[in-house]
């Protein structure tokens, strides 16, 4: 089956366009490479805001912060001879 893009007008196969139940036809109305341009120009344009609201919504949530602090000490723990290694010739490279 095929559908046209509202952004390209192509006619494009079913598989073109990304799923959304909120569509008749379950797909949405831009094809997967229409919507990938359509959210790049979208966050060109309000990029800060975007910003501003992740960091307000990671800054109060407390949940958040906790999962963060405990893959940051398991990370390290898993990692740690690599970290120092690569910490260790960061630091004899900045000698030179």
């Amino acid at each position: 089956m095929n559908k046209k893009c509202s952004g390209c007008k192509e006619v494009k196969e079913f598989d073109a366009f990304g799923i959304s139940k909120a569509m008749a036809d379950g797909r949405n109305p831009y094809c997967r490479s229409c919507a990938r341009e359509r959210e790049r120009r979208y966050y060109e344009r309000n990029a800060d805001k975007i910003r501003a609201r992740r960091k307000a919504s990671y800054a109060n949530d407390e949940n958040y912060r906790n999962r963060s602090r405990q893959y940051t000490k398991d990370y390290y723990q898993k990692h740690r001879d690599e970290i120092l290694a690569k910490a260790a010739r960061k630091k004899a490279g900045a000698k030179k």
